[in-house]
């Protein structure tokens, strides 16, 4: 619900209009906390909506899935950290993109970046990350 309430912040930007969530005591309170328009427990049925971005706030185990479906399916993908769970993953990931025309935009933390040695290489591998980078001048800080 922290993405949501963030975009929330951003309304000359941003509009949250969906929500795909399994458990349904917890989609029922984000309906009514963010007061979307469209609700729905199955990924696919959220790929039927005019919708511009799809922000997946998942375990990671199932980032690497959704993240292909959605950008295959023609959306624009945030991803909270850890992105996913291998660099073959995420080689794979960002093949995927390229080949959609969609970004993938990495919700990561600064912190994220010092730890990690794959994370400075990522916008050397074609990937155009920094484009969604709204309050940073790291180009791997998407908000």
């Amino acid at each position: 619900m922290a993405h949501a309430k963030m975009y929330q912040t951003l309304p000359d930007l941003f509009e949250v209009v969906a929500v795909c969530e399994i458990d349904e005591k917890r989609r029922l309170e984000f309906v009514e906390q963010i007061g979307v328009e469209f609700q729905t427990d199955r990924l696919e049925e959220l790929f039927e909506q005019e919708l511009d971005l799809i922000d997946i706030c998942t375990p990671s185990g199932l980032h690497f899935s959704q993240a292909c479906a959605a950008l295959n399916a023609g959306f624009h993908v945030v991803l909270e950290k850890p992105v996913v769970r291998s660099l073959k993953e995420l080689d794979e990931l960002s093949q995927v993109e390229q080949q959609s025309g969609k970004k993938i935009i990495p919700n990561f933390s600064v912190s994220i970046r010092s730890r990690n040695p794959k994370t400075p290489s990522l916008d050397r591998k074609g990937s155009d990350w920094s484009t969604f980078n709204r309050n940073s001048r790291d180009p791997l800080v998407a908000w």
